[in-house]
């Protein structure tokens, strides 16, 4: 802004448009190159990610996950990291990394419509499926709380029931609500590092 005097006459204002630099854009690509955990972030490639959520990379693009299915929370005493799938030539099932060991995660699980106050204990399970002798776990039941996050042995089955094996509950809590009875996962390794099993997975 500049000031000028004219023959006596008060001062104008004259305005100058400042000039800015002006950015341009880019175009960046989807990460369809997929996850890196291997490199340092100053070395990943413009299409590779250190972070994707709910995204899967296929060859060229991006697609969003589309929903999501809960298939275990913890194993072995801790909490599952790392969920792998692996298909095999006649046979698939799913891999989980937890608590220093790798397991086979069990598809098979059931809810739960009763449990007595008994000794055995007998599990009330429409079409549960289990065969005596067969480890499961039990999550989520409201009342008798004390079953929940152990392993049990299956027996004396039933279409519909089974007994708990040497699971005297007649003192629990009484069963209110809830819960399922899944297939106990079985530890196929054991004494493995999760972080680079997570990192050799991606």
């Amino acid at each position: 802004m500049t000031l000028l005097l004219r023959n006596g006459r008060g001062p104008q204002v004259k305005l100058r448009p400042t000039q800015f630099s002006q950015g341009r854009s880019i175009t960046v690509p989807a990460p369809y190159g997929g996850l890196n955990l291997r490199d340092d972030i100053t070395a990943l490639k413009p299409n590779e990610a250190r972070v994707l959520e709910n995204w899967f990379a296929t060859s060229g693009q991006l697609s969003i996950r589309p929903g999501f299915t809960r298939h275990v929370g913890s194993m072995g005493g801790g909490e599952v990291k790392t969920l792998a799938a692996y298909i095999g030539y006649s046979a698939s099932t799913l891999l989980a990394g937890a608590n220093g060991a790798i397991y086979r995660v069990p598809f098979q699980s059931v809810e739960i419509e009763g449990i007595t106050n008994a000794n055995p204990a007998v599990v009330d399970a429409t079409a549960h499926g289990f065969t005596n002798g067969q480890t499961v776990y039990i999550t989520g039941v409201g009342g008798m709380t004390e079953v929940n996050g152990l392993t049990f042995t299956v027996a004396n089955k039933t279409d519909d029931t089974f007994e708990l094996s040497g699971v005297n509950s007649t003192s629990y809590g009484t069963y209110t609500s809830g819960g399922t009875v899944n297939l106990e996962a079985v530890s196929l390794a054991s004494s493995f590092n999760e972080d680079r099993w997570q990192t050799a997975l991606a």
